[in-house]
C-alpha cells in the first residue's frame, strides 16, 4: 500500500509542471496588479477629457476581474488589500467624473402651463354658484366646532320610545 502511494505521489510531481502565467504565484500576481494599478492611476491623474471616462472604467472592471480570476491563488490579506485599491481608484473615477461632469440641478418649475379654452369648453355653460340654491332648515346651525366653551347642560333628555 506504502509503495502505490509513494509511487502516485511521483507520477504527481512528474505530471505537475510550473505554469507558464503570470498569476500563478503571488508575487507574480502582485506585480502584475500593481503595473496596473499605477497605469490606471495615471491615466485617472492625466485625463482632462471626459472621453476618457469609459476607458478608465473599463481597465477599472478589468483589474476586477483580473483579482477575481486570481483570487484562489492569493492569501485572504492580499485579497482584500487588492479589493481596497479597487475600491480607492472606482472613487478616484467618481470624484474625476464628478469634476469633469457636473450634476445637473434639480429644481421644480414654478410656472404652470396656462390652460387655452377650447371650442368645447366655450360651448358647455358652466353653472353658476350663486344661483345655487341654500337649503334652510328650521333650526339654527352654530358656526362653533361643538360643546367647547359651553356650560354644562343638558344635550337631549330621552323620554323613550313612544309610538306616534
Amino acid at each position: 500500500m506504502f509503495e502505490r502511494l509513494s509511487a502516485r505521489h511521483q507520477t504527481w510531481l512528474e505530471n505537475r509542471r510550473p505554469d507558464s502565467s503570470d498569476s500563478s504565484t503571488t508575487s507574480a500576481f502582485l506585480s502584475r496588479f500593481i503595473d496596473w494599478k499605477k497605469s490606471i492611476a495615471a491615466q485617472i491623474e492625466s485625463s482632462a477629457d471626459p472621453s476618457r471616462l469609459p476607458h478608465i472604467s473599463a481597465a477599472i472592471s478589468d483589474l476586477e476581474k483580473f483579482v477575481a480570476e486570481n483570487s484562489y491563488l492569493l492569501p485572504y490579506y492580499e485579497i482584500r488589500s487588492s479589493l481596497k485599491t479597487i475600491s480607492n481608484l472606482k472613487q478616484s473615477r467618481e470624484n474625476l467624473t464628478s469634476q469633469l461632469i457636473p450634476k445637473k440641478k434639480f429644481s421644480f418649475k414654478t410656472s404652470k402651463p396656462t390652460k387655452t379654452k377650447t371650442h368645447i369648453d366655450t360651448l358647455i355653460p358652466q353653472p353658476d354658484t350663486d344661483s345655487v340654491p341654500v337649503k334652510t332648515t328650521s333650526y339654527p346651525i352654530r358656526d362653533s366646532p361643538g360643546f367647547r366653551q359651553t356650560k354644562p347642560s343638558l344635550v337631549i333628555e330621552f323620554q323613550g320610545f313612544r309610538d306616534r
